[in-house]
């Protein structure tokens, strides 16, 4: 792993900290809450990877913040971060970097979200079949895509609901942020870069800044807008709490056909199925599991690992079960597991 600590201006631990955490409707406690586990070498090599994507953001925001946008020092480390997610995303190990995308509690927002942009855009564009190098580009545009936030005045730190000017001020970010990627000079590929552009575009005309309609916008363009109302929704915020990740993937399905294309639409459930990966359900058996990876064709039998068993207890080393091959066993319930990090350690 790059070492991007070294150019950064923060110290950031050795190993991962910030935790993962899950939204599901219903709450469960018990013996999991006092269940302490080893931080597998999988687990940590994730978490450290994507904390030292939140710092590069963040150096990479201060830089963004300069009048002149002078040279840029970190665009070799962005396109080692995007290839590392990338070649992350077609191991077996993907699941684990996809986990630590769920909701999360840092200070700062931006950077969390950016990441975890790279990180799902990439998913998708792989899924959807694009080119290796388009898909890195997808990656590098999506960590970058809110960059321009470093240009306009703070007015997205409000806490209340904002004023009409200050909605308009937040509406040029996409722009400022494509002119700070050109400057930047991270993205070779400008049919890929006005992604950051157009990540508040819809298909059907109403986003901004130009209000493009499907015809006019880009795959990329249409990949990394699904994902940013994805993470948005389902991340807290100042104003409101996070959206469950079931309600957040069927909020997008009702947008199908409308904010955006069937196709994307349809790339996004493959990789998210209708319980997202990492996200906890509970069986018809009593077991609590949590997804690992979806199914295509049968978007409601996803592969899950069993965290919890059936009388409250957790298993280190619980089942894994591909539900397409199972016909017994089924998805109940989405659930919320309390203290979700050590969950995460468990398997």
């Amino acid at each position: 792993m790059v070492e991007f600590r070294k150019i950064l201006r923060k110290d950031i631990p050795a190993e991962g900290a910030a935790a993962v955490q899950l939204g599901e409707p219903q709450e469960i406690s018990g013996p999991l809450a006092a269940c302490a586990t080893e931080i597998s070498d999988e687990r940590c090599f994730s978490e450290r990877l994507f904390l030292d994507g939140i710092a590069l953001n963040g150096a990479a925001f201060e830089w963004a913040a300069t009048e002149d946008l002078g040279e840029f020092p970190l665009a070799t480390h962005i396109d080692s971060l995007a290839r590392e997610i990338c070649d992350r995303l077609e191991s077996s190990a993907a699941w684990k970097l996809l986990c630590i995308t769920r909701a999360r509690s840092e200070p700062d927002y931006l950077p969390a979200h950016s990441v975890s942009s790279a990180i799902l855009s990439a998913h998708i564009g792989l899924r959807a079949n694009l080119p290796d190098e388009r898909v890195i580009e997808l990656a590098k545009t999506a960590f970058m895509h809110d960059i321009g936030m470093a240009r306009i005045p703070r007015v997205w730190e409000k806490e209340d609901k904002l004023a009409n000017h200050e909605i308009s001020i937040i509406q040029k970010h996409p722009l400022e942020s494509l002119k700070a990627i050109a400057a930047s000079g991270c993205c070779d590929n400008p049919q890929v870069s006005v992604a950051a552009a157009e990540h508040h575009e819809r298909a059907d005309g109403s986003g901004y800044p130009h209000c493009k309609t499907a015809d006019n916008l880009s795959e990329p363009s249409l990949i990394l807008a699904l994902v940013d109302v994805y993470l948005a929704l389902t991340h807290p915020r100042r104003h409101r709490s996070a959206m469950p990740p079931f309600d957040a993937v069927r909020a997008i399905s009702g947008m199908a056909g409308k904010a955006f294309p069937m196709s994307t639409v349809r790339d996004f459930l493959k990789i998210m199925s209708l319980y997202p990966i990492g996200s906890a359900v509970r069986l018809n058996n009593g077991d609590i599991a949590r997804v690992i990876s979806s199914c295509e064709r049968q978007l409601t039998r996803p592969t899950v690992k069993v965290i919890i068993d059936r009388n409250g207890f957790p298993i280190r080393d619980g089942a894994t079960i591909n539900l397409k091959n199972e016909e017994l066993i089924f998805i109940r319930e989405p659930v919320c597991v309390n203290s979700i990090d050590t969950v995460f350690k468990l398997g």
